[in-house]
């Protein structure tokens, strides 16, 4: 009775068609998730930014409502100055 006993177990060939299946099945997941994974992340790269805008904005008008009166200037199209008006009686000397 032992001898016609069958072996328990998996065989080789089973092994490499659930492999062979799983490697289909993981593919076929990946090419509909990934689009989705990077959309979420320009998304959340998106907000980032127009929140770093926001704040810089906000500063900006912040600084040049607390300036002297016309002291605002531009040395180059890149950028400008501002007297703040703590330093006010400095600019007036």
């Amino acid at each position: 009775m032992n001898a016609h006993r069958r072996a328990a177990g998996f065989t080789l060939i089973e092994l490499i068609v659930v492999l062979v299946l799983m490697t289909i099945i993981g593919g076929t997941v990946a090419v509909f998730v990934r689009p989705a994974i990077d959309a979420y992340a320009d998304t959340r790269n998106r907000v980032t930014q127009g929140d770093m805008s926001d704040t810089a904005l906000r500063r900006m008008v912040r600084d040049i409502r607390v300036a002297v009166p016309n002291s605002l200037r531009t040395p180059s199209e890149a950028c400008f100055e501002l007297v703040p008006s703590v330093a006010g009686g400095r600019y007036r000397m």
